[in-house]
């Protein structure tokens, strides 16, 4: 029995450092750290935005799922780089309509 011990501990460590239990959240924090290469987080900002969501949403169902920070920082950057990104296609549409 020591050795099951040993190998849940183990287990536990690795799923709180990843938390591949919890997939959403943690492709949802993969999501958003390359959404800020310029140009391909226009469309992985909200993406991981919506896996951070579904990610937390999941971990509060079920707290052994872990992957807590990696909604949230998920559910942060998803938010602040489509916002950035809503922001260029505004600042866009206002110059060519100024233009025109």
């Amino acid at each position: 029995m020591p050795e099951e011990n040993v190998g849940g501990g183990a287990d536990e460590v690795v799923s709180t450092v990843i938390p591949y239990k919890n997939p959403k959240a943690l492709i949802g924090y993969y999501l958003g750290v390359f959404a800020f290469i310029p140009g391909v987080g226009a469309v992985l900002g909200p993406a991981a935005l919506v896996l951070g969501i579904l990610g937390l949403r999941d971990r509060r169902r079920n707290p052994q799922m872990h992957g807590l920070g990696h909604a949230i920082f998920a559910i942060i950057a998803g938010s602040l780089l489509t916002l950035v990104y809503l922001g260029v296609v505004i600042l866009i549409i206002v110059a060519i309509a100024k233009e025109g």
